[in-house]
């Protein structure tokens, strides 16, 4: 069963507690993230609220770029996970895919 931490300022945050992921249909754990806090909550808008982008616009835009190739090259491995997550056909996970 794969965990996922939560992410404050591009830095992995583990939690106490973690909350199950359940495949609709079985209601199979198929994984967990970790439970945030309030806390956790204030520290990342904190952060965020703090937060000036020192990246120019064309700086954004290839990082968006490399993101959709990332996205087009992992697609069947995403889809997967979105079907397991959501329950929905992998017919319409890869189409989710596809729109991000």
């Amino acid at each position: 069963v794969r965990h996922e931490p939560m992410r404050i300022a591009g830095r992995k945050v583990d939690a106490d507690d973690v909350v199950p992921v359940h495949y609709p249909y079985t209601n199979a754990v198929v994984g967990t993230v970790a439970a945030g806090r309030a806390e956790h909550a204030r520290q990342a808008f904190e952060i965020a609220a703090g937060y000036r982008s020192k990246l120019t616009r064309y700086e954004r835009q290839q990082i968006l770029f490399r993101t959709a190739e990332a996205l087009a090259s992992r697609r069947e491995e995403i889809s997967d996970l979105i079907t397991l997550e959501l329950g929905i056909s992998k017919t319409d996970s890869l189409y989710e895919v596809g729109r991000a």
